[in-house]
């Protein structure tokens, strides 16, 4: 699809997590540290476009990576925010199902009480620091080379 980077294997650039169904990446322009995106390898646009094992698994990947992103990024007060936008006036900025998986700690939540306000202010991390935080977070979840990716599902 036009302007879905989703539908396109550059995606696996950041990808630290895959599933049958889905990918883990790490957001190019990060609200907060450790701010990844949950997203189905299968174009689809809202949840109610998912087949009943792709919610199943798309529930056993955030009870799997919820944790180890706090481990790294949060704090003892297990905060986090799981955000969707689905539909032209949500706000949706691509047109492929994501869900942005923005741990919180407390050190950060004193600058950042509402991350919306501070969207406009987020900038690209540079390919270095993109790099370098994706590796990170493949060692911390056990992730293999991209040399053997399979090509993304189409609908």
């Amino acid at each position: 699809m036009k302007d879905d980077v989703f539908c396109t294997n550059a995606i696996y650039d950041g990808v630290y997590f895959e599933s049958n169904y889905f990918i883990v990446a790490y957001d190019i322009s990060p609200v907060v540290e450790g701010h990844s995106l949950l997203i189905p390898k299968r174009h689809v646009v809202s949840f109610i476009d998912l087949t009943k094992d792709e919610i199943q698994d798309m529930l056993y990947i955030l009870k799997i990576v919820i944790p180890k992103l706090i481990s790294i990024y949060g704090d003892e007060s297990i905060s986090y925010n799981l955000i969707t936008q689905v539909g032209p006036f949500s706000g949706m900025s691509i047109p492929h199902l994501h869900t942005h998986i923005l741990p919180r700690n407390k050190k950060e939540s004193e600058d950042v009480n509402n991350v919306y306000k501070n969207i406009e202010k987020v900038t690209r991390l540079s390919p270095e620091k993109y790099k370098e935080e994706v590796e990170r977070l493949r060692k911390v979840f056990k992730y293999k080379s991209q040399d053997k990716l399979p090509k993304k599902q189409k609908m």
